[in-house]
């Protein structure tokens, strides 16, 4: 098994992140189907990835509900290197269920 998801942000992906996400090494990360938003200065934009710091992820008392993460920016991907590391204690999931390698 790889030490990495399978799947992982690529070049000009745009994530949406709360406000630690860029002080952190640790994040929990949420490929979603598609997310349009407005940033605060008013630019439209459609996301799949989320990536929240754990102290934001601990205070979400349902972390299920990704939309009660407080999401306070978005910044634009750069580079294909993969960054997002299997759980050992949780299996990849897709949208379509359990990862296919996991059996």
């Amino acid at each position: 098994m790889s030490k990495f998801t399978q799947q992982q942000p690529k070049d000009g992906d745009v994530i949406l992140h709360c406000a630690h996400l860029l002080e952190t090494d640790a994040a929990h990360w949420y490929k979603v189907p598609e997310v349009e938003f407005l940033s605060p200065e008013g630019e439209k934009g459609v996301s799949e990835w989320i990536g929240i710091c754990n102290e934001c992820f601990m205070a979400n008392p349902n972390p299920a509900r990704i939309e009660d993460f407080p999401i306070a920016g978005h910044n634009t991907w750069m580079g294909d290197d993969p960054i997002i590391e299997v759980n050992p204690l949780q299996p990849e999931r897709t949208m379509d269920g359990p990862n296919p390698e996991d059996n």
